[in-house]
Parts: C-alpha cells; structure tokens; sequence
C-alpha cells in the first residue's frame, strides 16, 4: 500500500491571516537590478535603527550569566516577573496582584489565550477595523466571529460608537480596544475612552485591552491605559515588552485580569489551563523583567518618541508632495497609513506590486489590514542624522543609520520614477541640477553627489530631512550659504 499525501485538519485550514494571504499572491519579483528596500517590515529592530534598550540587554546577560533560568518555570510565569508586572502597571484606580497576572509568550499569546477563555463557537467578539489581521487569526478556527467596528479613517483617533453599539448582541463576549492603533497610529482621547467604556458597562462587556504600543504617542498625544480610567467593566490587558524596548524577538508578553466584579473567575482558570500548552514563555527573559521594567529611563523612552515623531513628519511632508497619495499622520505605534488615488494607481494591491516589480521597494496593502485603497510603511526604516562629514568640520552629509547607508537616496529616486512613468501623475518634487562642489560637501555625501552627476531627475529630497533629536538642521555652509534642503540656489522649488 502506497502512502497518500495527508490532508492538513480543518482547524488548521481556518487558520489564515490576511496580511499573508495577500502578500502571498503576489506573483511579481522584485526588479533584480535594484537592491530590495523593505518598508513593510513592522519589525522596529530590523536595521538597527531603533536599539533595543540598553538595560534589557544588561539585564539579559545578568539572567544568563546567574544560571537561574535554566530550568522549567510555572506555565502562568515565575513569581518574580508577575510581581514586576504589578510593581509597574498596578494603581489605585485599578489594583491587581501577582495572582491575576499571566505571562505569556510575547502579546499576541496573551490575545490568543484571553480569546480563548472568553468565548467559543457561535460567538463574536467586536475588533477595529481597520485593525490588526491577528485578531481575526485567532477568531475564526474557533468559530468565533471577528465582528468589525468602524475606526475613523480621517484621523485614526475615534470609534464610531453608534455604529458600534448597533453590533452587540446576546452573542457578544468581548471588544477588543487597540490604543495606540496598529496600523492607524491613532491614539484615543482620555474623554472617549471613557465613552467606549460606558458602552462596555451599559451592555456588560468585558474589554480586552490591546495596549503592546503603550505610551509610544507622540505629536501632542497622551496614552491613557484603560485600567488608569477607574473602569467600571471587567478588562483584560495584553501587553508586552516587544514594542517598547524594541525587542520583539524576545517573546515576552503578559496578560492582567483587572476584575473590578469578581465575574471573571472562571475566566481565570480557563486562561491557566490554556497556558498549559505550551509550559510556559522563556524563563530567560522572565528572569531579566524586573531589572527590564524597574530600571528602563525614561530618556530611553523619550528619545525613541522622538525618533519616530520626526520620522513620521518629515515622510508625511514629503509624501504630499506626490500627486495621488495622502499619508494620515500617526500620533502612535510605528506605522503610517497613506490613501492612494485609485484613478491613478490602481488598487493598493496593484500599488505595491508594481513599485516591487519596477523599483523593489516593498509597501503593505491596506486591504491587509481591512483599509482598502491604503498603503502601510513603516517610517523607522528611515532615520538619518546629521553628522560632521571627513576631517573637515565644516563638511556636513546625511547618513542613514540603516547598514544601507544610502537608503533614503535610493528609495526616493525609485518613488519619484515610480510616480513619473505614471502619465496621469506628475509628481511635485523638489528638482536639482547637476552637483557643483559646494553641492558634494553638503547634501548627501558621495552617494547622492554621484548620482547627481549622472543626471537631472527630480529628486525626492524631503525623505532625506530625517534626524535625530537634537541636531541641529540649520548648519550654514563655509561662504554663509545654506544646505541644499534649506533654498540653496541649486534647488527649484
């Protein structure tokens, strides 16, 4: 008897996640000329451009070097990384102990698991759209429906409560509140948190509240946690230290059962039977959360605020100047949405296919994300700092922090030809003409000068204005000129 191929279990076959299931079909290859340029990876360490925290790596080495963590640890976390967890997070608004904490592998463990307990087949649980395509992962091989609530698009900021409200129903078990936003960057407003809230209490619901971002807000945002807002509903938090302290790969995350009614009990014991499956995450890392949690500056939380903060603005500048795309502005997380003009681009599948296949710059569609006519990137690929150029202190250049030194260079040439073998489009961008010498000491080194001396295109400067915090961008050439950014004679606008 010959072996027949197996058929994978229908669980397994629910399984599906969007974001892949789109990037999957694509069936274009990147241009083999043009060295790839990836801004659809939300990973913030990937590049080196945001650093994982300096005392979590500490902290990590201390673990290792102590041999303390070598062994099989609880399957709900060691006792000494949920009592961090409520040194750090616990208040009076909304106290816990070390009893209502579960650690888990990373945050998307914790959503799983929390998902898990609080309903089953035939049930719905209300998640943001768009929103992040895990929350369906986990939903639909259980025969639970991922039932979509309506973010608003204009800023990312609110729900639309009536609408929301008009989805609830006996089958209802939870609503998911993802703030900040992932992909929207909103940030929800202290006042209508307390509206969603109320919506919570008024038809029972528990929340379960996806806060892996935090306090990673930025242009004048302000990050309430829910747990802060003496709720009057049960809350599930999930959390992490995988955004934050930019160290994804780690695989540390953590659930907090804030139970204000004492109805969640066997809730509780159903998410420890669940933890059970896989013995628990790294006692490695569980063993440095204290240290990780206790000891992190906020200076290292700050600078990384910042970083993201100019990075958004300046690209989100820069991509309104080309016809047919309109960034939204973050104000959290990572990432930057961008509307694309169907009549000139297509769809924003087609969109990101075709600027792979001609200029192997890699964007996520919005339709991932249940954002159609959208584009994703992530603007943390881009961090650039002005820094003094060779031996001559009055030299300055641009330099990408990326291993790709001349990443903006390049993936600003490929947009601009991108957009310019659009004939509907004709993109609005900042020309120069060819390098003179004060133009190779002052804008973007050697790379961008040799470029330039090749030839005439328009050139997507204003992707290259990314800094750090705190240097200065307003540096005045030898002869009392300006840089080429700032109005230099060289430049049309």
């Amino acid at each position: 008897m010959s072996w027949k191929t197996l058929p994978a279990s229908e669980n397994s076959d629910k399984t599906l996640n969007s974001l892949r299931t789109i990037i999957d079909s694509f069936t274009v290859q990147p241009n083999e000329r043009k060295k790839p340029i990836r801004l659809h990876l939300g990973d913030p360490s990937v590049g080196g451009v945001l650093k994982p925290c300096p005392i979590a790596v500490e902290a990590l080495h201390e673990a290792i070097d102590s041999h303390s963590s070598d062994v099989y640890e609880s399957s709900v976390g060691t006792l000494s990384s949920r009592e961090a967890v409520v040194a750090k997070f616990s208040n009076s608004d909304a106290p816990f102990t070390a009893d209502d904490v579960v650690m888990t592998s990373g945050c998307s463990h914790a959503l799983q698991m929390t998902i898990e307990a609080l309903s089953g087949k035939g049930d719905n649980i209300l998640v943001p759209h768009p929103g992040f395509p895990l929350y369906a992962t986990l939903c639909r091989p259980h025969g639970i429906e991922d039932r979509a609530y309506k973010i608003d698009m204009s800023t990312g900021d609110r729900i639309d409560l009536p609408h929301l409200e008009t989805l609830i129903d006996e089958s209802t078990k939870a609503l998911i509140i993802n703030n900040p936003g992932n992909p929207t960057g909103g940030v929800f407003e202290k006042e209508h948190l307390q509206e969603i809230l109320e919506i919570a209490n008024r038809h029972r619901l528990v929340v379960i509240a996806d806060e892996i971002y935090g306090d990673l807000v930025f242009n004048g945002a302000e990050f309430h946690s829910l747990t802060s807002l003496s709720p009057k509903v049960p809350i599930i938090k999930c959390d992490g230290i995988s955004k934050r302290w930019m160290v994804p790969g780690w695989r540390l995350g953590w659930l907090i059962v804030y139970d204000c009614h004492g109805v969640l009990s066997e809730v509780k014991k159903g998410i420890v039977a669940l933890s059970q499956k896989i013995v628990g995450p790294c006692a490695l890392v569980q063993k440095a959360l204290p240290k990780i949690l206790k000891e992190t500056s906020d200076e290292y939380f700050s600078q990384t605020r910042e970083i993201i903060q100019n990075n958004s603005r300046i690209i989100g500048e820069s991509l309104r100047k080309i016809n047919g795309l309109t960034p939204m502005t973050p104000r959290g997380a990572m990432y930057m949405m961008i509307a694309v003009d169907k009549s000139a681009y297509g769809s924003d599948v087609t969109f990101c296919q075709k600027i792979v296949e001609e200029e192997s710059v890699f964007c996520l569609p919005g339709q991932a994300f249940f954002a159609p006519a959208k584009l994703l990137i992530w603007p943390g690929k881009f961090l650039a700092k002005f820094r003094k150029y060779g031996d001559n202190s009055h030299r300055w250049m641009w330099v990408d922090e990326a291993p790709e030194r001349d990443l903006p260079t390049r993936c600003s040439f490929r947009f601009v030809g991108f957009v310019r073998r659009r004939p509907k489009q004709e993109p609005r961008f900042v020309a120069f003409k060819r390098a003179e010498s004060v133009f190779e000491q002052t804008c973007v080194g050697k790379c961008a000068s040799s470029l330039a001396n090749k030839s005439n295109e328009c050139f997507f400067l204003p992707f290259l204005a990314i800094i750090l915090p705190g240097k200065a961008i307003n540096q005045r050439l030898p002869n009392g000129g300006s840089p080429p950014f700032f109005g230099h004679k060289h430049l049309v606008p």
